[in-house]
């Protein structure tokens, strides 16, 4: 009777202790699975720290710190049209037109046993730009863009934003070379859409001269579009203006380098903005003749009188621009 009670104890223990082993079994099973699934299957970390690093006129630079799980990430414009899948790095180049600025979405990804993982949010990222578009308008006289003082050679040329433009230069690089474009005289920089300077080495000659927008991304100038080279030339400086006559003027002048010929100009209004003045041609004559008597003038009345050198560089003739006179007013 004893050894059937024991023999039957044992029986009981070891179907608990059975029972017991397939339980720790079974959850040891189960946290394996939620082990496994923790370190495998998860979506990536959100992505931080997006910046931008470079500009171009044709490309733009970000990049990102790595985001935990991601095997690759995905670059969307603001719309959600894919741009770029980036693998196995940090940073992606995009292209894109000058003057451009973006919204961009940066997701993390990862492919698991059911597909596609991504994080629950992509990532905004505001106004990522490419470098400015060429500057329009420089030292246009039309515009009252290029004045050029020839008693003391003070040279102010301006230029305008590109109205295409979606990015607003910081600032600009402006180059000035000689007339004929063989040497580079000077590199000036300038916050302000317009220069003032004064250049021994121009006078009586010229320049040319271009001009670049900039943007500063991760501390470094990033420069736009170059205008297009720009050949200005001084008008003559009138040395003297006396009379000839009871209403003619006799002007003298200094050479302009490389003149082929001077034509002379009367403006009857030159205090008026330059878009209202009106000039009238009087005369022209040879480069090697300096001075020019004039018919007779209106007296009474306030009035420039204009000597313009049309130049020739390279087989190529340039005329100068209106922008220095002499005024005189006939009395009676």
């Amino acid at each position: 009777m004893g050894n059937k009670i024991v023999r039957y104890a044992l029986l009981i223990m070891a179907l608990v202790i059975a029972g017991s082993t397939h339980l720790v079994s079974q959850a040891e099973t189960e946290d394996m699975k939620a082990e496994t699934y923790g370190v495998w299957q998860p979506k990536p970390a959100y992505v931080n720290n997006i910046r931008q690093t470079k500009a171009t006129t044709n490309s733009y630079t970000i990049e990102w710190d790595a985001s935990e799980g991601a095997e690759y990430y995905k670059v969307l414009d603001e719309n959600g049209n894919l741009l770029k899948t980036v693998v196995g790095k940090t940073s992606v180049t995009i292209k894109a037109k000058a003057g451009t600025k973006r919204t961009l979405l940066l997701v993390a990804g990862r492919t698991t046993e059911e597909g596609e993982a991504l994080e629950s949010w992509a990532r905004r990222v505001y106004n990522i730009k490419t470098t400015p578009k060429k500057v329009k308008n420089l030292a246009s006289f039309k515009k009252d863009y290029i004045q050029w003082r020839l008693k003391d050679d003070r040279i102010n040329i301006k230029w305008d934003k590109n109205p295409k433009d979606e990015v607003y230069a910081e600032g600009y690089k402006i180059v000035i070379y000689s007339a004929d474009g063989k040497k580079k005289l000077k590199t000036y920089a300038s916050t302000n859409p317009y220069l003032t300077f004064s250049r021994k080495d121009v006078k009586n000659k010229g320049f040319k001269c271009k001009v670049a927008g900039y943007i500063t991304i991760n501390n470094k100038k990033c420069y736009g579009e170059w205008s297009d080279l720009k050949t200005i030339i001084p008008g003559a400086k009138i040395t003297s203006a006396t009379m000839a006559g009871r209403y003619n003027v006799r002007l003298k002048w200094k050479k302009v380098d490389k003149a082929v010929k001077y034509t002379i100009y009367l403006c009857e209004n030159p205090f008026d903005p330059i878009e209202n003045r009106t000039y009238r041609k009087l005369g022209t004559v040879k480069r090697n003749k300096t001075s020019f008597v004039t018919k007779p003038l209106t007296p009474g009345k306030s009035l420039g009188l204009y000597v313009i050198p049309t130049v020739k560089i390279k087989g190529k003739q340039y005329t100068a621009d209106k922008t220095w006179y002499t005024h005189v007013k006939l009395v009676y």
